[in-house]
């Protein structure tokens, strides 16, 4: 059976999802699991605070509570189908996840 995946070089999943043990030989460009999440929660807020203003400005109370909901929702559903292809296909890093997927 063909999926078009044959020819694919991906990493293999032998990494425990929690670690940072990337091959790299520069340790200053690792970072804790704390760290990379207090980041990535850092800018996700950063973001919403300087533009969340803006866009309620210019779309009104209503349409930017009904805007704001459906991002949440098409964000949420985004994220359960990219672990769903994730858990069908049997790869738990992102990286290769976003390979397959493209």
């Amino acid at each position: 059976m063909e999926n078009g995946f044959e020819n694919l070089e991906i990493e293999p999943d032998n990494q425990n999802l929690l670690t940072t043990s990337e091959s790299s030989s520069d340790d200053s460009q690792k970072s804790s699991v704390y760290g990379a999440s207090f980041n990535f929660i850092n800018v996700i807020v950063g973001a919403g605070i300087i533009g969340m203003p803006y866009a309620f400005y210019h779309a009104g109370l209503v349409m930017g509570m009904i805007l704001m909901s459906m991002l949440a929702y098409f964000s949420a559903f985004t994220c359960q189908t990219i672990i769903s292809c994730g858990l069908l296909v049997g790869v738990n890093r992102c990286k290769n996840i976003v390979i397959l997927m493209l």
